[in-house]
């Protein structure tokens, strides 16, 4: 095995890492499609306890259907198998749409800055999505340029 493993998934690279996990990406070994996977490492409390604590919040975040909102297919628990030693974990992962632009906040500091018509842009789709979601009662709790990607043509999500 040259890669490490999550359950059905190849883990191909590290996509980027946050306070509560990493994120990969992950090929199907069935499929072949691509996805990232939000892994979550369990610290003291048991896998079976946070799985429960987040299922509620993800229920809601996989039945949300806007162009301008990663797209969350599954959560799950699962056997994250590393390559290098082999060693076996325990982890809870959601299975999200890969965006494979990355992050606004890498765009913007690779770029040293956004001119202002696109930050007019990005701004107003912003501003859009968030009324929109608001029209449901939704709210985004961490909002921060690491957590807006952009797709391949620039389009923010």
């Amino acid at each position: 095995m040259n890669h490490s493993q999550l359950d059905n998934f190849r883990i191909l690279k590290t996509l980027g890492s946050g306070y509560s996990g990493k994120v990969k990406l992950g090929q199907d070994m069935t499929s072949g499609n691509s996805f990232a996977l939000k892994i979550i490492l369990p610290d003291h409390d048991s896998v079976d306890t946070i799985l429960q604590s987040l299922k509620n919040k993800f229920d809601i975040l996989k039945n949300i259907d806007h162009p301008s909102v990663v797209k969350m297919f599954d959560l799950k628990k699962g056997v994250y198998t590393s390559h290098k030693t082999k060693q076996k974990k325990d982890v809870i992962y959601a299975i999200v749409e890969l965006v494979s632009g990355g992050e606004i906040f890498d765009f913007i500091f690779h770029t040293k800055g956004l001119d202002e018509d696109i930050s007019k842009y990005y701004f107003r789709s912003l501003v859009q999505t968030l009324a929109d979601l608001h029209k449901d009662q939704l709210t985004h709790r961490d909002l921060k340029p690491e957590n807006i990607l952009i797709t391949a043509e620039g389009q923010p999500v």
